[in-house]
């Protein structure tokens, strides 16, 4: 048995799934079983999380019943930030889990488990589906800009609107939902002011679930939208290649890649 046991206290959503879904797929490749907390531990430690009524339970269909529960293994600490092939293919048993775990590599082998595990309820995929609608019903574009947190943030760098102008010019002509943890800024930019361009302010499972509706995405350096494209049938993908800030420029995001995801 494999356990992640500070999961719900070691980031927010997109930092949970990443972590069930390594967890998942290092125990499926090493067949042993695994086990997460219970959602009534999530925040205890972290405050972030604590504030956030999102996390895996509240927002997807994670089998309770077969992964609930917590074990004292002794802690295993992520050694990198890229894919650790040797604790893939090596992980002993009875160890509990701590990092961030952010690569693919680790769940490519159970991509259908993952996605149907993060599933969306039918009332939030029915009324994404109506926003779609709204704009044609056609193939639509994702487009996320992460500001609040990374203004001054010596580890992610904000993503400059030359970024996002380069890879809309590399797509159709299609309408754009723009995402973002700042609507009001986005509202404010005179590239995004035509009727082209549909600004959300909606809530942040809604924003998720409406970017897996989308054929076409640019993501920030942000787990979040990294999770909004892998879950759609994604028909093109952009991603930032400065994803990391000048305190974090030893880290690669080269074990990030999906596909024949673009970076840029």
């Amino acid at each position: 048995m494999i356990t992640f046991n500070n999961l719900g206290n070691l980031g927010r959503l997109a930092n949970q799934m990443f972590q069930y879904a390594s967890l998942k797929g290092i125990a499926v490749n090493r067949g042993f079983d695994f086990c997460i907390p219970p959602e009534s531990r999530f925040g205890e430690i972290d405050p972030l999380v604590k504030n956030d009524p999102l996390n895996l339970y509240s927002c997807f269909h994670v089998d309770e019943k077969s992964t609930l529960g917590m074990y004292p293994n002794q802690m295993l600490h992520e050694r990198m930030h890229t894919f650790d092939e040797e604790l893939f293919n090596n992980c002993p048993d009875n160890v509990d889990l701590f990092g961030y775990y952010q690569s693919p590599k680790y769940f490519n082998h159970i991509q259908d488990q993952i996605r149907k595990d993060f599933s969306f309820p039918k009332e939030l995929n029915d009324t994404c589906d109506d926003v779609i609608n709204t704009l044609g019903g056609g193939d639509v574009i994702s487009l996320h800009i992460r500001r609040t947190d990374y203004i001054a943030n010596p580890n992610h760098p904000l993503q400059p609107m030359e970024y996002y102008l380069n890879a809309l010019e590399q797509l159709p002509e299609l309408p754009v939902i723009v995402f973002s943890d700042d609507p009001e800024w986005c509202d404010e930019q005179d590239e995004f002011d035509s009727d082209r361009f549909a600004i959300s302010y909606n809530s942040v499972d809604l924003d998720l679930c409406l970017m897996t509706k989308c054929k076409y995405h640019i993501i920030a350096n942000s787990s979040f939208s990294w999770w909004g494209a892998w879950l759609a049938k994604s028909k093109k993908v952009f991603a930032p290649k400065n994803w990391f800030g000048a305190s974090c420029k030893h880290k690669s995001v080269e074990d990030m890649v999906f596909g024949d995801w673009v970076w840029l």
